[in-house]
């Protein structure tokens, strides 16, 4: 009997789940930590013999805050972008086995790492419409996702600041958007959004009232010269985004439809 090899599909998201779980616990901690403290020069370690200056200005506390959550935000996105980008990367060589079916055994391996490898040479922009191209179904949020990857390339290569180079050509404006879950009741026909704390109030004399969620789309409009900072409730539904991405890149990937195979598995045969 030929040795089979079972590719599992659904394992392409989790790359990027990973990423967005451990960047939301840090970039939350750490702003809790920073909540209400006048954050001044950091003082010297047990054991630290002196405190090198580097020839840094005097920084106020209020800037020293702003410089701490640009620098947490910016490992935060890269985080998810680099977790995304593994995704795609997995459904990238999903796909080229998909299309491959079969494969000698003594070939399997090098197939994998040339695919691998080209995989990893591309853009990430590239990577993305390369794999759509063999999706059953065009991917939701690809204007989403590479709304987040500009914002990443703000906060890692201009400290944050929107330039010329970010802004759309129509408003000057660097605009950043994510998919996320929206928790909402109706009141005279509008849709009232439900957040922690919140009060529900239908205006009228129902006691009881139906809370419905939806998928929804979220915007933040940035102007020039203005500075990516982001709330941690905004980063964690960033995190929540990337989720949401990931699993509908899963869910358009092809299935295995061959008399006798299983769904998401492509075999090898052997000499």
């Amino acid at each position: 009997m030929d040795p089979q090899v079972l590719i599992n599909g659904a394992n392409a998201a989790l790359p990027a789940k990973a990423a967005a779980t451990i960047a939301a616990d840090v970039i939350a901690g750490c702003f809790e930590m920073m909540e209400g403290r006048e954050l001044d020069t950091p003082k010297p370690l047990a054991g630290q013999t002196f405190l090198v200056q580097l020839g840094m200005p005097s920084i106020s506390p209020a800037d020293r805050a702003d410089m701490y959550r640009t620098w947490l935000l910016s490992k935060g996105f890269h985080n998810i972008l680099k977790g995304l980008r593994t995704s795609f990367e997995e459904a990238y060589l999903y796909v080229a086995l998909f299309q491959k079916r079969r494969i000698q055994g003594d070939q399997f391996r090098p197939f994998v790492a040339a695919t691998q490898k080209k995989a990893g040479g591309m853009s990430f922009v590239a990577l993305v419409d390369e794999v759509s191209k063999h999706l059953t179904a065009p991917l939701a949020y690809r204007h989403e996702l590479l709304s987040m990857q500009k914002a990443r390339n703000r906060l890692e290569h201009r400290n944050g600041t929107v330039s010329f180079a970010d802004a759309t050509e129509k408003n000057g404006e660097l605009l950043l958007r994510y998919p996320r879950l929206k928790v909402f009741y109706e009141r005279a026909g509008q849709e009232i959004e439900v957040g922690p704390g919140a009060v529900v109030d239908t205006g009228d004399d129902r006691v009881e009232v139906q809370i419905f969620i939806k998928r929804d789309t979220y915007e933040r409009r940035f102007a020039l010269g203005e500075h990516l900072i982001l709330s941690s409730a905004e980063f964690i539904e960033i995190a929540m985004a990337t989720c949401l991405i990931a699993d509908d890149l899963v869910a358009k990937m092809p299935r295995m439809t061959e008399p006798g195979s299983e769904v998401g598995s492509a075999s090898t045969q052997s000499n």
